[in-house]
């Protein structure tokens, strides 16, 4: 039971109903959905902060709540740590004070999780004597992060960490998130309703609609038994793919990126990485399906350098709109309307190619 989150809880708040019941693994699981339609609402009971009308809660072989036993463990008693998506650091602390206000809370022999480890894996050494209105967006992010890790808690729950960001910032909150969970295996529940950025971080997905779970599993597992299938334009789909640096072109200002090292290279080309990237660094790569174009053949007399072959796999007709699958050495989503599905005469196990430019493939950097 270690490391495994048994959740379930019923609440009736007015006209919302909330009725959850499942179980998360020792990885990270993203809590997707509109706003609100009970993201948010799962955290806080998981967290002590809202108590539901039905109940049971286990983390690892701990209950916190069990309502039918009466127990309902304070959230300050509960072994887990919280990064909500202002930050919430004490104005008046200095940082240090900050991340060790998560450490006081813990008796000596409970505290697994060292501070000069987590100062020095979230690079935050330098503000150490630092008032938080001093640190920029993302450093306070990354200070919160380290005052839940020094709870030595048994689960990370993450409240929209990104919406409080920009874009430049939400890369590099993205790469601390994915080092703190290879460095310390903490399971963690991150909600956001930006999906490309719940994907950079993980492909389990529990989808949330109206206090319920309409959807739980593994991203593209989701997408091909149409439960995650967009249900208007403004809710697209995403590939997403774990790739590796293989050359850097600095003068043309192209990265070469390859699959799983030891396999048959499968070649994605992309705008340069930032610079003095290392090659065979480990990226995770997203395209569009809507900016992949299918052809029967290879087209050298265009300026779309990616062309990749594959084999049709499944071809999902939807709302007038085609989700076609095509592994290429990993699977590829791509968008097409029926009328170019039909003139094409697609079909599952075909061979075709896959095309996209450089310029539509973002990449963001792990460590």
């Amino acid at each position: 039971m270690k490391n495994v989150i048994e959740f379930q809880a019923t609440l009736s708040r007015g006209q919302f109903q909330f009725d959850m019941k499942c179980v998360f693994g020792e990885g990270i699981t993203g809590i997707y959905g509109p706003s609100g339609h009970g993201k948010t609402t799962l955290l806080q009971i998981v967290n002590g902060l809202l108590s539901p009308d039905k109940g049971l809660i286990r983390i690892g072989d701990e209950v916190v709540l069990d309502k039918e036993k009466k127990i309902d463990i304070p959230s300050r008693n509960r072994k887990l740590g919280v990064v909500f998506q202002e930050g919430r650091l004490f104005p008046h602390l200095s940082v240090e004070d900050n991340l060790r206000y998560g450490e006081k809370l813990l008796p000596k022999s409970q505290r697994h999780i060292q501070f000069d480890d987590v100062v020095s894996t979230l690079e935050i050494g330098h503000l150490l004597k630092k008032k938080p209105e001093q640190c920029s967006g993302g450093e306070q992010q990354r200070i919160a992060m380290g005052r839940a890790l020094l709870r030595s808690p048994q689960l990370l729950l993450m409240d929209e960490p990104f919406s409080a960001v920009d874009v430049a910032l939400r890369e590099q909150i993205l790469v601390y998130l994915v080092r703190i969970h290879r460095k310390y295996r903490i399971p963690m529940l991150v909600v956001s309703h930006d999906l490309p950025d719940i994907l950079r971080l993980t492909d389990e997905i529990l989808m949330v609609r109206d206090g319920r779970i309409e959807a739980f599993g593994k991203y593209l597992d989701l997408v091909l038994s149409r439960k995650m299938l967009p249900r208007s334009s403004g809710e697209g789909l995403l590939n997403v793919i774990s790739l590796y640096v293989d050359e850097v072109d600095e003068e043309r200002g192209i990265t070469t990126l390859t699959g799983e090292k030891g396999e048959k290279k499968v070649k994605v080309h992309c705008e340069a990485c930032n610079e003095g990237v290392a090659l065979g660094r480990e990226v995770k790569v997203s395209v569009p399906p809507g900016d992949i174009a299918i052809s029967l053949h290879p087209v050298p007399e265009i300026s779309i350098q990616n062309q990749l072959e594959g084999n049709i796999k499944r071809l999902l007709h939807e709302n007038g709109q085609v989700v076609c699958l095509v592994d290429v050495g990993f699977p590829l989503l791509v968008e097409l309307t029926r009328s170019s599905t039909e003139r094409l005469r697609l079909e599952v196990g075909m061979k075709v190619f896959c095309l996209f430019k450089s310029m539509s493939v973002r990449v963001s950097e792990l460590t």
